[in-house]
């Protein structure tokens, strides 16, 4: 359970298995369930992250070529505050401006990997990710009925009614998951070659869309005439409500990625794979 890591035993699974190259993606992704349950959420991403650290450092030893070349670890883009001005860098101030507890959890456990990649030196690598998307992301219950592209899939095929409200306007970076697996590989690779301990990548589409131009696509590629019904409720706080998209030119210049997939092509590929599913 990483809410209560032993490093440790943590320590001995990746000396017993020969691990070299560790990626940290477990958390608790969803603002919604943050908001509900801050302690679980703030344990999960905050301690269970620590807790894999500490346990790649004790592997490690005092050695500096340990047997692990490589960590990454998931972040995502609310590590990036509401005055962070658009498009995101890396080099941002990230700090001032967090009211929540998952964009509190999310840059907590980017501070301690900078701790861990600065004064431990080791090889660790933050790829702060552009909400995810793509096949398997199921069942459509709980949490993901939280999530944009499972929810209008499933909506479309099931015959449902569409309703988007003010929300829709919202810009934001939507990534195809094999880019997102390509660019965190590719940070694992290099981590140790190019001396990146500490780094912090951008992974995230080269343009944002709005959350209408994802409806919309996965509506016309599903050949349905459905009408979007429109239910404007004012303001939303937080960062739901807030234009969210990064700048990925350090990724391209260091580590030589750039997404394959364009939207429409991802959003096909999910599409399709969830028609399989429910038709």
């Amino acid at each position: 359970d990483l809410r209560n890591p032993n490093p440790i035993e943590l320590k001995n699974i990746l000396s017993e298995r020969k691990i070299t190259q560790v990626f940290h993606l477990a958390g608790q992704p969803i603002l919604e369930k943050a908001n509900e349950e801050p302690f679980d959420t703030i344990s999960l991403n905050v301690v269970g992250t620590n807790g894999i650290l500490e346990a790649c450092r004790l592997l490690r030893g005092k050695e500096t070529n340990g047997p692990i070349e490589g960590i990454v670890i998931a972040s995502s883009i609310n590590a990036y505050d509401g005055s962070t001005p658009l498009p995101y860098r890396e080099d941002a101030h990230v700090i001032a401006d967090h009211r929540e507890p998952y964009g509190v959890s999310i840059i907590t456990m980017d501070l301690i990997t900078q701790i861990y990649g600065k004064h431990f030196a080791m090889p660790v690598v933050t790829a702060r990710l552009s909400n995810v998307f793509g096949p398997a992301d199921f069942p459509p219950s709980g949490e993901n009925r939280k999530r944009l592209v499972p929810v209008i899939s499933l909506k479309i095929l099931n015959d449902e009614q569409l309703e988007l409200d003010d929300r829709a306007k919202v810009k934001k970076n939507f990534i195809y998951i094999d880019d997102a697996v390509d660019g965190m590989l590719k940070m694992a690779e290099k981590a140790t070659p190019l001396h990146l301990g500490a780094e912090i990548f951008n992974i995230g589409s080269a343009e944002p869309h709005t959350v209408r131009e994802v409806v919309e696509t996965l509506l016309e590629m599903s050949g349905s005439h459905k009408k979007i019904t429109e239910i404007p409720n004012g303001y939303h706080s937080g960062a739901a409500g807030k234009d969210q998209y990064s700048n990925i030119f350090k990724a391209e210049q260091i580590l030589g990625w750039r997404p394959a997939y364009l939207l429409r092509e991802g959003l096909r590929e999910t599409f399709e794979w969830y028609k399989r599913i429910v038709l």
